[in-house]
């Protein structure tokens, strides 16, 4: 009878290099593995550091700055007519405190999260669209209107903030770049209904 060297090597070669290891042995490969997948569970699910909230509730000091010399002119002018929208002091002023409290509620979320998730990024598309509201000032500005309502902070209080705000929770891991992308076409989505709800509850309430 003769033995075949060629197939007992393949035998040999074939065997599970983890079977070959005692019970111990595949014990702690075993933690290392549950370990290592854990570490990785905690790196995704990392809180944001307190850098991002400061950065989020700076909206609220943005808000004020551009909302603020808004909410000058309208109480100088009495009103927005001027600029087509036909609400006088109280209907703008009230429009006004409703995206405040608005935007409030989307950062209270969004800190009291920390964390990725659809608060996050319903607080992104919220900053995308005051970003875009700021550039759309400053387009109207330089086409010819002259001074137009919120001009003179649309740059360091929406567009600065913004891509600022932006970048922040990007680099803290909180948006990717697919959804920090949709953050910004969410925002331009947004922007019009949201300043038109705003526009319609203080002709309700103002």
């Amino acid at each position: 009878m003769t033995i075949n060297a060629e197939s007992v090597l393949d035998k040999e070669s074939a065997i599970d290099p983890e079977s070959a290891l005692g019970p111990e042995s595949q014990s702690a490969l075993g933690s290392k593995s549950a370990l290592d997948a854990g570490s990785a569970l905690d790196a995704v699910s990392k809180p944001c550091s307190l850098t991002a909230k400061l950065w989020m509730w700076g909206f609220l000091l943005a808000f004020l700055v551009h909302d603020g010399e808004e909410a000058g002119y309208i109480i100088k002018q009495g009103g927005l007519e001027g600029f087509g929208v036909f609400q006088g002091t109280a209907e703008s002023l009230t429009g006004i405190l409703f995206e405040m409290t608005l935007a409030w509620v989307f950062i209270l979320l969004a800190t009291r999260s920390a964390r990725p998730g659809w608060q996050v990024r319903l607080f992104a598309m919220l900053v995308s669209g005051w970003t875009l509201h700021g550039v759309q000032h400053i387009a109207e500005a330089i086409a010819g209107h002259g001074y137009d309502v919120g001009s003179a902070t649309a740059l360091p209080a929406c567009v600065v903030y913004g891509v600022l705000a932006l970048g922040v929770l990007y680099r803290e891991q909180l948006l990717d770049r697919r959804w920090l992308v949709w953050s910004v076409l969410g925002g331009g989505l947004i922007a019009a209904p949201f300043v038109a709800l705003a526009h319609l509850y203080g002709g309700l309430l103002g």
